[in-house]
């Protein structure tokens, strides 16, 4: 074990000193390109501008085999409003080897943080990227390498906030997730000069805040891009029940990356939706509200508050009578406050 986190520390060490010299160095052009136009196409998906883009080695020293192309593309957001995502797709050196068109990898990154300096899509040009205040590693590309090699084409979104200065990006807001990769996928096959087909099978993975993007994507494909030849989604460790992601986090670094986008996310258990099955625990009740510097998306009826000294009282629902439960489309957490500061930001 000492061994293994020795040659991971070596390799980050020696994948910083490496990117000084052979990552592209930021630029105004670079933060320009990630500026949304005032207008927006009408269709979700629509390329709105692209770049080649120069793809960097990674932190365990890997080379992406393939060809980057930045992409800002229209997408959707939760309340309905046209919304400009960035991210990137990679065309692979590889030829396809196997049956059919060439497979499209709809990739959704894990948790990066709240700065826009943690775009994954910048991750992968400069994977170690220090900044006055603000760290990001692109701990993603040794997968998306993986991929590029078997020769899959890869379209990375950055999801809705992350990298466009215009708003905050949303981390666990279920429509959000699926729309912007969803949309993604789209846009790589609105590309020219790709080998990719109109009927290309698409395939969805993401752990983390990745494995949420691709578990809303599967389930709302049917009905919002229903024309992509969707064939699977690989959905790991989706941060679906908050309130054990904070215990879990709590006093470690990575609260500040859980904490600062989220207002409040928990469902109970429906039918509707397939989940993993969960350890044991001490029942609560579902209903619970999670509150944090964001106000919450929906009230909860179930809780008074007493006197500002001494202990609030609870008043809790009849366990005989449970509260009916929501639909799955109903997982949503927002923050409502879109000029929550973003750096500095640590990815």
């Amino acid at each position: 074990m000492k061994r293994t986190i020795a040659t991971i520390g070596a390799s980050l060490v020696a994948a910083a000193l490496t990117a000084t010299v052979t990552a592209a160095p930021a630029t105004a052009a670079d933060d320009a390109f990630y500026q949304p136009p005032a207008q927006l196409p009408a269709d979700n998906g629509a390329l709105v501008r692209t770049e080649p883009q120069e793809l960097s080695i990674t932190i365990l020293l890997q080379t992406i085999k393939g060809d980057g192309t930045r992409l800002m593309y229209k997408s959707t957001d939760a309340a309905g409003n046209p919304v400009a995502v960035t991210g990137t797709y990679i065309e692979p050196e590889a030829e396809w080897t196997g049956n059919g068109p060439r497979p499209l990898v709809a990739f959704g990154p894990g948790t990066q943080g709240q700065g826009d300096l943690c775009a994954p899509s910048k991750s992968l040009s400069r994977p170690i990227d220090v900044r006055p205040g603000e760290l990001a590693v692109g701990y993603e590309a040794p997968q998306i390498a993986a991929l590029v090699d078997e020769g899959f084409g890869v379209v990375v979104t950055d999801y809705i906030g992350l990298g466009n200065p215009d708003r905050l990006h949303t981390y666990t807001v279920r429509e959000d997730l699926g729309h912007a990769l969803l949309d993604a996928a789209r846009a790589a096959k609105n590309l020219d000069g790709t080998s990719l087909a109109s009927d290309s099978p698409v395939g969805l993975y993401g752990y983390s805040q990745g494995g949420g993007a691709t578990g809303a994507a599967a389930e709302l494909a049917p009905t919002y891009a229903p024309e992509l030849n969707l064939k699977g989604a690989y959905v790991g460790a989706p941060p679906a029940d908050l309130f054990e992601v904070l215990k879990t986090v709590d006093g470690m670094l990575l609260v500040s990356s859980a904490t600062p986008s989220t207002a409040c996310s928990s469902t109970p258990p429906s039918s509707g939706r397939s989940s993993t099955p969960r350890r044991t625990r001490p029942a609560r009740p579902p209903w619970r509200r999670c509150r944090s510097s964001a106000s919450a998306t929906r009230s909860s009826p179930t809780r008074s508050r007493g006197p500002a000294s001494g202990p609030r009282p609870v008043t809790r629902r009849p366990t005989s009578s449970p509260p009916t439960p929501r639909p799955a489309q109903s997982w949503t957490s927002r923050s409502s406050d879109a000029s929550a500061r973003r750096s500095p930001s640590w990815c």
